[in-house]
């Protein structure tokens, strides 16, 4: 049985979609312009957001807001267009593969910084985790693996930081 998709379900994927080309890098100078409106219309949002402690994602007009206001919506696409679980395979397999990557990159990045690493160097680590993350969202495998490398080059320098680099690396992986 084929349905026809909902207004709110046209809706909700016309946001994923202005999230992806933001992402993509294709809209040069008017980039900020795309997000802030993006932002604007996640507004009506606000409630839902607040109930899942995603209202900060409002006040990140940056690429990382959009990135975050993506995964948020593929995440609550279900309860936002009233659909029944399960209809949504692809979006809740990308959302939980997100989501996980993200609490494990949070946790590798605690641990950097709770480390004997100088600032420089913990500075320099999350930078290359938070890149190295970027990359496997846009599914650059080359760009993933260069990051990886400058990781584990610096996280080398303080014990027990390796193994949390490799299992934030095999999270996001998964996004591949």
């Amino acid at each position: 049985m084929i349905r026809d998709t909902s207004p709110a379900e046209y809706h909700i994927d016309n946001l994923i979609d202005e999230c992806s080309y933001i992402l993509s890098g294709k809209c040069g100078n008017k980039e900020q312009q795309r997000i802030d409106d993006l932002m604007d219309e996640m507004r009506g949002f606000a409630f839902q957001m607040r109930c899942t402690n995603a209202a900060w994602i409002l006040s990140d007009r940056s690429r990382n807001g959009v990135k975050a206001a993506r995964g948020w919506l593929r995440a609550n696409f279900g309860t936002l267009t009233r659909q029944s679980p399960g209809t949504n395979v692809t979006a809740s397999a990308t959302s939980t593969a997100t989501a996980t990557a993200s609490a494990t990159v949070r946790m590798a990045v605690k641990a950097v910084q709770g480390s004997a690493l100088s600032q420089e160097d913990k500075d320099a680590l999350e930078l290359a985790v938070s890149r190295m993350r970027d990359a496997a969202e846009e599914k650059d495998e080359q760009g993933f693996a260069d990051k990886l490398a400058k990781a584990l080059e610096v996280a080398k320098g303080a014990a027990g930081l390796v193994p949390a680099i490799v299992e934030a690396a095999g999270s996001l992986a998964g996004l591949f």
